[in-house]
């Protein structure tokens, strides 16, 4: 009888029945019997052939059957027809849902099917997510997909992580778990562990970070333990990769473990066995400075070492190793105490310019400690002087110069680095020689009294020492000489016994000393020298050439002296006049170099009188102008002053006044040759001279000359009167 079902949603359907009535039915009611999965049936009134029904459970299958009311009073149900509900969202969540937490950035998410009564549909996916206070990770998977593994989450966060089932119409209810903490211990250990010891009592624990994939979180410290602590175990932060064990008993086994640490424990642990040191020092000490102090001793200065380095600190002491060509010939130690900083010692009795090589070490109750090499340093002590001199000795010489030739020293004759040789040339002559000289200290010449000798101021140093010959030059002739020569290091060496040899005679050097003009007069000058040093002449003196000249002439004269000359005055000579006398000294070989100088003779009253005199009287009564022709320059014999003018009273009008005295006027010498006489007597008549003058007194005077004052000025008269001689 039901015609046909249909959907009016998840929870309802209508129910068509057939309309045709069975014949023998007498009756119209129709009722619709429903029947669930659980055999609960519930009836449903049919009008005009439907029946709505609801509340029906979704994807659910119901058995429907229409039913007639017969006559009897009776329902005749007809055939049975089954129909499934829509599908709905699951009411139930899927089951066994859990969260493992794979690493400290993945969770393991598995569960089990809904339970299929709530399932309300046919399950077509899972829909799982895990999220935290900032961010939410989802996705889905298929049906037949039970669990899941999210990763790329944040370590060391907790997350709630949810899964549902889902069918076509939408997902149902979610199964959780909550506070999922994304954080585990260390699977793996701390990479490359490594225990050293430090000292005798600490030990040095160092280790890198664990492997990343096995941190399993953030690493927040990390914990370590050596068994002599009763496995006590010392942390130290995240960024620190080393640690010092201290207060172990000295060359001593230990067992050091280290783990790494997260918030919630510490993982994988590894373990290192090591021992700790002997107790000997550890180090050797830096020295700051070393050098020599003379030839045979040393001096070094160093640094203390580390405190922890010193290992047992009972009876310390540094010591030195003194070392020649990799072999110890020197062991000194000396007390450590720690109140010193630096230390420096002196090392004695070493051999002279040798290279020693020294290494300070720290000693104690234990033993030597290291001994490191390469904080030896060298010096070289001092050299010496060289206690021998130039073997092989031989000179040659010429007339102002030695050849000096020589063998130089053997290496083994000296200590030290050869520089080069000193020359000391002497010449010998006695004291008595150079009396004169000596108490004149011989100024201006080359020499001295040296030990009885005279030394030549002349000394070299050669800085070539592998020079073998010298040649010595600007010496005297025939002149005996002592040679000395010495090899150096950067000390004067000895000096070798001296070489005596005579240089070759030549011309004198100098033809005397202190040549000067002694006593002058106007006709003569007297010479005067001192004998030239017998060095000087380089022969034997055979005499003197005097030449003297006047200056600007040409003419020569010269006088030939004895050796025993020591003066000599020349005479016939003009006065005022300068001559250039030059003296040479005589040897075999011939002249030597001139000894000269240039002397004026003495002044003398002039020898003539001025020329030309004239008196002229014609413009004042009273006066009179002189005049002259000038003495010639050679005939002053001095340097001109001046004139003298003598005039004297003859007439006085027509009255002759007898011996009267000459009036001198004198005038400064000028250009002008004039002068104006004064404040005479009118209409008188007077006689006239004039003389030159210098230095040494009045000439001669020329020839008296007469002259007249006229009574008339010329303003008055045209005539005057003149005299002249």
């Amino acid at each position: 009888m039901i015609e046909r079902v249909e959907s009016i949603n998840r929870s309802s359907v209508i129910v068509t029945i057939n309309s045709d009535i069975l014949a023998w039915n007498l009756t119209t009611y129709f009722v619709i019997k429903c029947k669930d999965p659980y055999d609960t049936i519930k009836k449903y009134n049919v009008v005009n052939y439907k029946s709505v029904i609801s509340s029906l459970q979704s994807f659910t299958v119901y058995k429907f059957s229409a039913g007639v009311l017969n006559e009897l009073g009776l329902f005749v149900y007809g055939r049975v027809f089954s129909y499934q509900t829509d599908e709905d969202v699951p009411t139930g969540f899927p089951l066994n849902f859990t969260v493992v937490t794979v690493n400290f950035t993945a969770l393991f998410l598995s569960w089990d099917n809904v339970e299929y009564s709530k399932q309300k549909g046919f399950i077509i996916m899972f829909v799982y997510s895990c999220n935290n206070t900032d961010v939410t990770i989802s996705n889905n998977v298929g049906n037949t997909t039970f669990n899941v593994t999210v990763s790329n989450l944040n370590p060391d966060t907790y997350y709630n992580c949810c899964v549902a089932a889902c069918t076509k119409v939408g997902c149902g209810l979610e199964s959780c778990v909550f506070d999922n903490n994304l954080v585990g211990i260390p699977s793996g250990p701390p990479l490359n562990f490594a225990v050293k010891p430090v000292n005798f009592s600490s030990l040095l624990l160092s280790w890198d970070k664990v492997e990343y994939s096995k941190t399993n979180g953030t690493i927040v410290a990390y914990k370590y333990s050596c068994d002599n602590k009763l496995n006590y175990w010392h942390t130290v932060d995240n960024n620190t990769f080393y640690a010092i064990v201290t207060n172990l008993n000295f060359n001593s086994i230990y067992n050091c473990t280290i783990t790494a640490c997260t918030k919630i424990g510490c993982g994988v642990q590894i373990s290192m066995l090591n021992t700790t040191l002997d107790g000997l020092p550890q180090e050797s000490a830096e020295i700051t400075y070393i050098g020599y102090i003379n030839s045979s001793a040393i001096n070094i200065i160093w640094n203390d070492i580390s405190v922890l380095k010193w290992g047992i600190h009972n009876s310390q002491s540094f010591c030195l190793d003194i070392e020649n060509s990799s072999q110890i010939v020197k062991t000194e130690c000396i007390e450590y105490s720690y109140m010193i900083g630096n230390y420096k010692v002196n090392i004695n009795g070493l051999n002279p310019y040798t290279n020693y090589t020294v290494l300070v070490y720290c000693k104690n109750k234990v033993g030597v400690g290291f001994k490191d090499n390469k904080k030896k340093k060298s010096v070289f002590t001092d050299e010496l002087p060289p206690l021998v001199s130039p073997k092989n000795i031989s000179v040659d010489s010429n007339t102002n110069s030695i050849l000096l030739q020589w063998k130089p020293l053997d290496q083994n004759e000296y200590y030290g680095v050869l520089t080069g040789y000193s020359i000391i040339v002497k010449a010998v002559y006695s004291e008595s020689d150079f009396k004169l000289q000596s108490k004149r200290k011989r100024r201006g010449l080359d020499m001295q009294i040296y030990n009885g000798s005279l030394l030549l101021k002349w000394e070299t140093n050669l800085s070539n020492p592998n020079a073998t010959f010298f040649n010595i030059t600007s010496l005297f002739g025939n002149t005996i000489y002592i040679i000395n020569i010495s090899a150096n290091t950067k000390y004067q060496g000895k000096f070798s016994s001296g070489v005596q040899i005579k240089t070759k005679e030549g011309v004198p050097l100098v033809s005397a000393v202190n040549l000067l003009c002694d006593k002058i007069t106007y006709r003569s000058i007297s010479i005067r020298w001192q004998p030239t040093p017998p060095g000087y002449l380089q022969g034997i003196l055979i005499g003197y050439t005097l030449f003297y000249q006047k200056v600007d002439t040409e003419e020569v004269q010269y006088e030939s002296l004895n050796t025993e000359s020591t003066s000599y005055k020349v005479i016939n000579l003009d006065a005022f006049t300068n001559y250039n006398i030059v003296l040479v000294a005589l040897t075999k070989d011939g002249s030597g170099k001139n000894s000269q100088l240039t002397c004026k003779t003495d002044e003398a009253v002039p020898i003539k009188a001025p020329t030309g005199l004239t008196a002229t009287s014609y413009y004042y009564p009273d006066k009179t102008n002189v005049s002259w022709i000038h003495i010639n320059q050679s005939d002053w014999r001095g340097r001109p002053l001046g004139y003298t003018i003598a005039y004297k009273l003859l007439k006085q009008g027509d009255v002759d006044i007898p011996n009267q005295p000459w009036v001198m006027v004198n005038i400064t010498y000028t250009n002008q040759p004039m002068h104006q006489l004064e404040n005479l007597g009118l209409y008188s008549q007077y006689s006239l001279k004039i003389a030159g003058y210098n230095r040494k007194g009045i000439g001669s005077f020329s020839g008296v000359i007469n002259f007249a004052i006229s009574k008339f000025s010329k303003k008055k008269s045209l005539f005057y009167f003149e005299w002249y001689i």
